[in-house]
């Protein structure tokens, strides 16, 4: 096994505490008040550093683009390869799908994505930077982990990829109004509900011989 280099690891301690608290401030205190300074204080380190290793704010905001995204790929990790033996019939694997995303809806890491896509409408510098990972990649993982799910649903993947579109917007909108007093939980939840009942059946229309779902259109069409 090859060994890092000793002088590696406080670089990566410090770029994890760095990128740990951007996304706790930009949950907390939005992406305007978390400032380069503020960030620096929350991680315990000195401006400096920042500016040493992600040389500005939108550098350090791709950084944290990128944690995101992976921390995304995790939370529904268990749904792509359940545990051995565990088969799910495609109404529980909805459900699961369903309730990882309104765990994860409640999540910092989420609310810091939702910062991070408001505030890049307005800054083009951070627009630019982090351009790549909310974008093209982002939507590559969505389409991938759409695609694994109608497999196991014998689904359309089209419509379930349009499935996690509609989710993955409703919790961004659920999770806004949370933020503002907007929302109940009580509310929330009854929504949640309600929408596991409308998709029940629309997700999985079925596939006939020709490889046409008989709703319509052929597989891959969005």
């Amino acid at each position: 096994m090859v060994r890092k280099p000793a002088a590696e690891a406080p670089v990566e301690e410090t770029r994890r505490r760095a990128i740990d608290a951007a996304i706790a401030c930009l949950a907390e205190l939005g992406y305007g008040q978390a400032t380069l300074q503020v960030i620096a204080q929350r991680a315990g380190m000195s401006h400096g550093p920042l500016q040493y290793h992600f040389r500005s704010k939108p550098g350090l905001m791709a950084a944290v683009a990128e944690r995101l995204l992976a921390d995304r790929r995790r939370s529904f990790a268990p749904l792509v390869a359940p545990p051995a033996g565990r088969a799910r019939e495609g109404s529980d694997l909805l459900a699961d799908y369903l309730g990882l995303a309104q765990d994860y809806g409640r999540t910092p890491e989420f609310l810091a994505a939702i910062e991070l896509l408001v505030a890049s409408r307005s800054d083009p510098e951070l627009r630019e930077a982090i351009a790549e990972v909310v974008g093209s990649r982002r939507r590559t993982q969505q389409e991938t982990f759409a695609r694994l799910l109608a497999d196991q649903m014998g689904a359309e993947p089209s419509r379930l990829l349009a499935v996690t579109d509609l989710v993955t917007s409703l919790a961004a909108g659920f999770a806004m109004n949370r933020s503002v007093g907007a929302l109940s939980q009580g509310r929330e939840e009854q929504a949640w509900r309600l929408l596991g009942d409308l998709l029940g059946g629309w997700s999985r229309a079925p596939r006939g011989r020709s490889g046409k779902s008989r709703a319509g259109g052929r597989p891959g069409e969005a």
